[in-house]
This record gives C-alpha cells, sequence and structure tokens, in this order.
C-alpha cells in the first residue's frame, strides 16, 4: 500500500454515512476514490 487512511468517528451518525465523509475526505486529501474499505463488524448495523 502506497496510500492509506485511517478514519475514526464515534459519532452518532449511521455507518454509511460515516463512511460517505470518509471517502469524501480521502478523495479531497489524495486526489482520487479509495478502492478499499475495512470497517469493524462490531460498529455494522444489522
Amino acid at each position: 500500500m502506497d496510500i492509506g487512511m485511517l478514519w475514526f468517528d464515534d459519532s452518532t451518525r449511521s455507518v454509511d454515512e460515516k463512511v460517505k465523509r470518509a471517502v469524501t475526505f480521502y478523495t479531497e486529501k489524495y486526489g482520487r476514490q479509495p478502492t478499499l474499505c475495512m470497517v469493524n463488524p462490531t460498529t455494522t448495523e444489522s
């Protein structure tokens, strides 16, 4: 991996919204869309 990012968001937003915000930040910072997103399974909604 040449470029990567760790993202922590302990807000009450949905997991979907948290991922969207992280993708937006990553795209603005690195100038390209991320190709992989790993999420802790304990934080996902059923």
